[in-house]
């Protein structure tokens, strides 16, 4: 485990760079083109990143019946992700062709949909088998692939933005087809999908869709605002900004991954209190760690652009300030909201994540302004109201238990156990 988490760290480097390399070698309306495409394919990717976050669940939870079982989760996955994708595909397409898409790509929103389907389904059933040096391998060999594939591309062809499109997804497939080549796990299975689980995946991605498609919106709303009112060039300005905030990912993402199973670790034992002192603990850590390096990012925001992206990219200095603050204050979020999901209340992120997109989006139609530093803001001020929310809700709802070791809200009502708990996704941007 301490190794996928090594490799998940240098895979996100490895996908950083390509997008800094991207940055440098396109201009700046090419850039905001890829990143523009990558935006609506990770939107239009929503359903099917919610049987990637079902599909571990029902393999590990299948693994004890033995191998037949874990053929037929698997064949179901696959059938019910080739039908999305077929779908997602289909309206993609026709949005492109009906010129919905605005400056996306048409054909590079079709493969990179593609790609991020065959790469995220993949890394999710490596994961929910446990094994994860094929996990690894899916991520740092597809970072690895397209980082590798469009520095040698520069130097042959100089690829524009499709091409870049094109190099983003084909990376995906490549580990994939060697895996499946050498250590195959689909390759014998009998395609069918028994009735019991695919109801049972399809109830468990219901739950999670709308906290995920409230997430995607939230995450895109900005920079799909700037595309509209300000074009592709702005977009590639804003995009570099949005791809540098992705540095403040990785730190709440650390902390979860310890904080959410010891909380549900705690709710077991019994012992709400420990679990209330170290949410608040672990919020407050994390809270002035950010704030250390945002402080740091912020007042050499100017340098750090050009040093990273170039000096085309300087426009993007005061749009940087207005996305740091927001992701700042989503790593609070997140650590908030995934120890609500260890201790069995995953309503609490769905209903303040769906409160963040909503204020985002009113605020870009509603409030004055036609600048990337005006979406940087409003998007900081939608996370901002989130994070007061829930932070809210905790504090008049702690984490507490009954007598008999139920766990309760903070109205001493019982809560249901939910085994499944949602992961919040990183962005679009700085990774895969």
């Amino acid at each position: 485990m301490v190794g996928l988490v090594f490799t998940e760290a240098a895979s996100r480097l490895l996908a950083f760079a390509f997008y800094l390399l991207a940055a440098r070698v396109l201009s700046t309306k090419g850039y905001g083109e890829v990143q523009y495409t990558i935006t609506l394919a990770t939107l239009a990717f929503g359903v099917i990143q919610v049987l990637a976050i079902v599909l571990p669940r029902e393999l590990g939870a299948s693994r004890a019946a033995g191998s037949a079982r874990v053929d037929q989760v698997l064949s179901t996955g696959l059938l019910l992700a080739m039908l999305a994708w077929a779908v997602t595909v289909a309206v993609a397409g026709m949005a492109a062709a009906t010129g919905l898409t605005g400056a996306a790509q048409p054909a590079g929103l079709i493969a990179v949909i593609s790609g991020l389907a065959v790469f995220q389904l993949y890394y999710s059933v490596a994961r929910g088998l446990g094994r994860f040096k094929r996990a690894a391998f899916t991520y740092a060999g597809a970072s690895a692939v397209q980082l590798a594939a469009f520095a040698l591309a520069i130097v042959l062809v100089h690829p524009g933005a499709t091409g870049a499109l094109m190099i983003f997804s084909a990376s995906s497939f490549v580990p994939v087809v060697l895996l499946e080549i050498r250590y195959p796990i689909f390759r014998h299975l009998r395609m069918r999908a028994p009735a019991d689980l695919r109801n049972t995946m399809l109830r468990a991605g219901g739950v999670l869709l709308v906290a995920q498609l409230a997430y995607l919106v939230w995450y895109s709303a900005d920079l799909i605002w700037v595309e509209g009112t300000l074009g592709a060039s702005a977009v590639g300005l804003y995009g570099a900004a949005k791809t540098l905030s992705q540095l403040f990912v990785v730190l709440p993402a650390g902390i979860n991954g310890v904080l959410m199973p010891r909380v549900a670790e705690l709710r077991v034992a019994r012992d709400p209190k420990h679990a209330n002192k170290l949410v608040v603990g672990a919020s407050v850590i994390l809270l002035i760690a950010s704030l250390v390096v945002a402080a740091l990012i912020v007042v050499a925001r100017v340098p750090l652009l050009d040093l990273l992206f170039g000096s085309r990219y300087g426009g993007a200095a005061d749009a940087l300030v207005g996305v740091t603050v927001a992701m700042v204050l989503f790593g609070v979020f997140m650590t908030l909201t995934q120890s609500a999901i260890g201790w069995g209340r995953p309503h609490l992120y769905s209903v303040t994540i769906a409160v963040a997109a909503m204020v985002e989006v009113a605020g870009l139609i509603v409030l004055p302004g036609r600048s990337i530093e005006f979406a940087a803001w409003v998007d900081a001020g939608s996370m901002a109201v989130a994070t007061v929310v829930v932070a809210g809700w905790l504090l008049l709802r702690p984490f507490t238990v009954s007598a008999e070791g139920s766990p309760r809200d903070g109205r001493g009502r019982r809560r249901r156990n939910f085994p499944l708990q949602p992961e919040i996704p990183g962005g679009a941007f700085g990774e895969r």
